[in-house]
């Protein structure tokens, strides 16, 4: 069925949050409209905790579990306001799943042609919405996706500024392009450090370059040569010691023997760049979408905080109060 395509539903998503944010001053559910208390069951609580335990391993500590039931309380919220919009009425995920739903429990009787219009309304005469937490997800996704929508695009100015404030984010780290002669403590045993040393000594007296010391050592299985590369892709293959060491070494010279996690390198130095900063210019769309990202959190918060006040909150305790 053509409706059921995802990119359609991506594409009526977009209609509906576009056409909502265009009436920005009135899409809020009025402040006076009647809110039903929202009450947090014993239930849920345990389950809240079953989960937190099941995904850490441990169960949470006082000040987690009153964040995961304040997360439950928002979703609640969020959950509530769209369907006091009615954005459940006009979504193709929601009407494809209570269709599915609606067929399974008619299974018998189901035919071929039944019509999926006529399968949501039953669903919703039944009040097969209101327990499913597929629907419930998408609604509160979609309510936290429109309070977003329509923030302002970020001045250069503003970009500038955040740009300043937040520099520390976007430091390149330091680089080193070198070549290595690699000598293997598995294959030379207790004339490892001996080995290298006596090789060092030749290469310096001949003034052989890296290309030229090709083939002096052990087979390395990595690439003896490694280009641009940074103090944790540098740990990652050979270990944190052998990283600092190498990024403390002359360019031009061959090193002292260096020591890694699977024996001695003498290594070559060809290229050497500090950390800095890059300009805006090159990593201005990364700082916007981090600006945007971020002022796109807040309003969400601050949109939640306000909806809080309009709801009451009843969490039921072991001794009923």
């Amino acid at each position: 069925m053509v409706f059921r395509h995802p990119a359609l539903h991506f594409i009526a998503l977009g209609a509906v949050l576009f056409a909502l944010a265009q009436w920005r001053n009135s899409w809020a559910v009025p402040e006076e409209a009647v809110r039903p208390p929202i009450v947090i069951e014993l239930e849920q609580q345990q389950q809240l905790r079953s989960d937190f335990a099941r995904q850490s391993g441990r169960s949470p500590t006082g000040a987690q579990e009153q964040a995961l039931i304040q997360g439950l309380v928002d979703d609640e919220i969020l959950y509530r306001e769209a369907l006091a919009l009615g954005l459940d009425r006009f979504d193709p995920s929601v009407r494809f799943r209570l269709a599915q739903k609606m067929k399974f429990l008619r299974a018998e009787e189901a035919s071929g042609n039944e019509d999926d219009l006529a399968s949501v309304r039953q669903a919703r005469e039944l009040g097969l919405d209101r327990d499913d937490i597929v629907i419930r997800r998408i609604l509160v996704q979609k309510m936290k996706l429109l309070i977003k929508a329509g923030l302002p695009e970020p001045t250069l100015d503003e970009l500038e500024d955040y740009f300043g404030k937040n520099r520390d984010a976007y430091l390149q780290p330091p680089t080193r392009t070198f070549s290595q002669v690699f000598f293997s403590s598995d294959l030379r045993g207790a004339r490892l450090r001996s080995d290298a040393q006596r090789v060092r000594e030749e290469l310096i007296a001949s003034a052989a370059s890296a290309s030229e010391a090709a083939g002096r050592g052990d087979p390395l299985p990595v690439d003896s040569r490694m280009r641009g590369a940074s103090p944790r892709s540098v740990a990652k293959i050979f270990g944190g010691d052998f990283a600092e060491a190498v990024f403390r070494v002359e360019a031009g010279r061959w090193s002292e023997p260096l020591e890694s996690v699977y024996g001695l390198h003498l290594v070559w130095v060809e290229q050497k760049r500090e950390a800095s900063w890059p300009p805006l210019s090159a990593v201005q769309s990364q700082v916007e979408q981090r600006l945007r990202a971020e002022r796109a959190q807040q309003r969400l918060a601050d949109r939640i905080d306000e909806l809080r006040g309009l709801y009451e909150v009843h969490v039921e305790s072991e001794t009923g109060s």
